[in-house]
């Protein structure tokens, strides 16, 4: 990611405040924003980057069905760390 705007200095601190965390991330946006190298971006940076990232576009699931899919997933990892 380039660029030294404002706008995008926010988005890398963003980027680093996420990665370390166990948080699930959904990024959202308009075609052709960048959305798949920030994603990357915070994969990479994660401590789960030796794993495969779970990408899932639009095209894939309509947006009700991915949040409730990102709901259960949360569920079942809450219910593992209890």
């Amino acid at each position: 990611m380039i660029g030294n705007h404002r706008s995008m200095q926010r988005v890398r601190a963003l980027i680093e405040k996420v990665a370390p965390t166990e948080s699930t991330v959904l990024v959202v946006g308009e075609t052709g924003t960048g959305k798949e190298l920030a994603a990357r971006a915070v994969h990479d940076q994660s401590d789960r980057s030796e794993y495969p990232r779970n990408k899932a576009g639009s095209t894939q699931q309509c947006g009700y069905l991915y949040q409730y899919q990102l709901y259960v997933d949360g569920v079942r990892k809450y219910r593992r760390t209890c």
